[in-house]
């Protein structure tokens, strides 16, 4: 392990702890000698590295902002206007040009790709999922579109509390390989997702990391 002394031997996360601080401010960084991971190409050179304390017209408005930021962990934080780069804030020992964990920032990052797809006439958002994944026949997926799961208005059995191993956001986890696998854990993303069950009723917002 590499980035922290703090972090060997003992104090290491494991993959069932390394969502928990103090393991996370050092896991987030460094998930890709945890899980398997892949590089993917921003596509252009990264921009020159600037001063990864800047804040701008923020520090009026907001004249505790970096207090703010240190006291409830935040790695990095940017806020854009246009093109222009209104603050930017790394904490010590990150650099805004290195890999780190995205969360649900990945659901934002997908909606642009779906988008993208659409605005080219290569995926209609009224297409029923099983014509994309048959696999998913006969799950709660079995009936909704695209944009239902993408306005995610489906009703799902998930339970998304992070911190009880019996729900399905920690079964997620696990056959993800997120966390260490059970037994009765399904046996990867493909075959837990086809096992999710609920009504299927669509129409009322259920955020559901799963769609």
């Amino acid at each position: 392990m590499t980035g922290d002394p703090s972090m060997e031997n003992a104090n290491r996360p494991t993959l069932d702890t390394w969502q928990e601080a103090p393991g996370n401010r050092w896991a987030f960084g460094h998930l890709g000698e945890l899980v398997p991971t892949a590089v993917i190409s921003r596509g252009r050179p990264p921009r020159p590295q600037e001063a990864t304390v800047r804040f701008g017209a923020l520090a009026e408005r907001i004249p505790d902002l970096e207090r703010r930021l240190e006291e409830t962990y935040t790695d990095a934080f940017l806020v854009l206007r246009g093109d222009e780069v209104v603050a930017e804030y790394a904490r010590a020992g990150v650099s805004m040009d290195e890999p780190h964990l995205l969360m649900s920032v990945s659901k934002s990052l997908c909606g642009l790709v779906v988008g993208s797809l659409v605005d080219d006439g290569l995926l209609d958002p009224a297409t029923p999922v099983v014509d994309i994944v048959p696999e998913l026949t006969g799950s709660v997926y079995d009936g909704p579109t695209v944009r239902h799961l993408l306005d995610m208005l489906v009703a799902i059995d998930y339970d998304e509390n992070y911190v009880d191993p019996a729900s399905e956001v920690q079964m997620h986890d696990r056959s993800s390989g997120w966390r260490e696998r059970r037994p009765d854990d399904p046996a990867d993303t493909r075959a837990f997702l086809a096992s999710l069950r609920g009504s299927g009723e669509v129409g009322r917002f259920q955020y559901c990391s799963a769609n």
